[in-house]
């Protein structure tokens, strides 16, 4: 009927069956993460998330390398800070800490939905500290990610620019990740775009290429 991410979600059965004869993989973008967990016995090749409104798990295991890199493989000395709107590499970094042993403190524009992400936190089972402020967010933190700023309107948007009078409640050398596109996230300082975001590119990359090695290759006895 033309809405083919609600009908992917709704008709998981009938479609994922016939795009289970034709593909060995599939890469999705767009579409909620939950509309992908299907039943192993409906689907048999694997789904990969690029990126959805509720996880972006690869961006965020691109990011937990970064870190790895620069707390010299040591994510017990990593202190994150986010501060922005909810998207789904804030949901993929809250549920890393399932599995990596870093710190989060966020903090949400007013109006975002704050209670749906400390009932996701609970669910997940992980410690997340919620604060009001951009100030709070980054206090202390090695790593600061400039979220997404899509619920901001432009006087808000000053207010959470990440700038050196910010970045002067950070680490000393903290630094700066990208939680979202440039083109959409909050606005970064040119003189602090020493950041990671070709790092956190490369990285990426990389996820993206292991994936696929352990897809088609991993299984192999013959590489």
């Amino acid at each position: 009927t033309g809405g083919w991410k609600s009908e992917v979600e709704r008709y998981q059965r009938q479609m994922l069956a016939v795009i289970d004869y034709f593909v060995d993989c599939m890469y999705v973008y767009g579409i909620p993460g939950l509309a992908t967990s299907v039943d192993r016995d409906l689907v048999q090749f694997p789904i990969i998330n690029a990126g959805s409104p509720d996880a972006h798990p690869a961006h965020v295991l691109a990011d937990v390398a970064c870190m790895l890199r620069y707390t010299r493989d040591d994510l017990k000395k990593a202190r994150v800070g986010w501060l922005g709107c909810t998207n789904g590499t804030l949901f993929s970094l809250i549920e890393a800490l399932r599995y990596f042993p870093f710190s989060l403190q966020v903090a949400l524009p007013p109006l975002e939905d704050r209670p749906t992400l400390e009932t996701y936190a609970r669910h997940c089972g992980v410690k997340v500290d919620f604060v009001d402020t951009p100030q709070q967010a980054v206090e202390g933190c090695n790593f600061v990610y400039a979220g997404c700023r899509s619920g901001l309107d432009d006087e808000l948007a000053q207010q959470w620019k990440v700038d050196d009078a910010l970045l002067s409640h950070a680490d000393q050398k903290a630094r700066v990740l990208l939680g979202t596109s440039p083109m959409q996230a909050i606005e970064v300082a040119s003189d602090n775009l020493a950041s990671l975001l070709l790092l956190q590119s490369e990285n990426r990359l990389r996820v993206h290429k292991r994936l696929l090695h352990w897809v088609f290759l991993e299984n192999e006895r013959v590489i």
